[in-house]
């Protein structure tokens, strides 16, 4: 892993039916950086997240795809792509497990003092009731390491809490959805565009 040059602000609520969330909250040096087309995250997991040994690296295209990637003692490839669903394969130290995941809603905002990103999606495996799933990362750039960066015009990253009265995010939001606001990426070869 390259050198930190961020820290990440991790908040995942994960619930089911009209359950209140569970909540897991942790902050952590990460590095971020471009490569082909795409913003990449990278970070330690921890024994707090229940994946300690295993590195994670979120990438977010230009297309709007965002991808986690986790490689070590879990490894695990799930694709977001806002309206569609996939079916994923994660591998476990207790085995192989494919899963479902029904992506609602995807921001991700880069900018000089860090940015941020919000995944909505819904995970279904075995038969068991849909568990509804809400990541959202602030990144804080160190002043001695900022990134080149491009800024994305769009929604704010704020209020991307589950409130009392959320909608199921496995069913479609109506209206333009947040996969818009990641398509709207603005490049000046001189640098940020402001």
């Amino acid at each position: 892993m390259r050198k930190p040059n961020a820290w990440l602000t991790i908040e995942g609520q994960q619930w089911s039916g009209n359950e209140e969330a569970d909540v897991l909250k942790l902050s952590t040096e990460g590095t971020v950086y471009r490569e082909r087309d795409a913003w990449q995250i990278v970070y330690a997991e921890s024994a707090a997240t229940g994946y300690e040994g295993t590195e994670t690296n979120i990438e977010v295209a230009d297309t709007g795809v965002i991808t986690l990637i986790r490689t070590g003692t879990h490894t695990m490839r799930l694709t977001f792509i806002e309206g569609l669903r996939h079916i994923s394969r994660m591998e476990t130290p207790f085995g192989n497990l494919d899963v479902g995941i029904y992506t609602s809603s995807t921001r991700a905002e880069f900018h000089e003092k860090g940015g941020g990103i919000h995944l909505g999606y819904t995970i279904d495996f075995n038969n068991r009731e849909p568990m509804n799933t809400s990541l959202d990362i602030q990144i804080e750039y160190r002043d001695e390491a900022k990134p080149v960066y491009r800024k994305a015009a769009g929604k704010s990253m704020e209020g991307n809490k589950k409130p009392a009265d959320a909608a199921d995010p496995a069913k479609p939001a109506s209206g333009s959805g947040g996969s818009a606001f990641i398509r709207n990426i603005a490049q000046s070869e001189d640098g940020p565009v402001s």
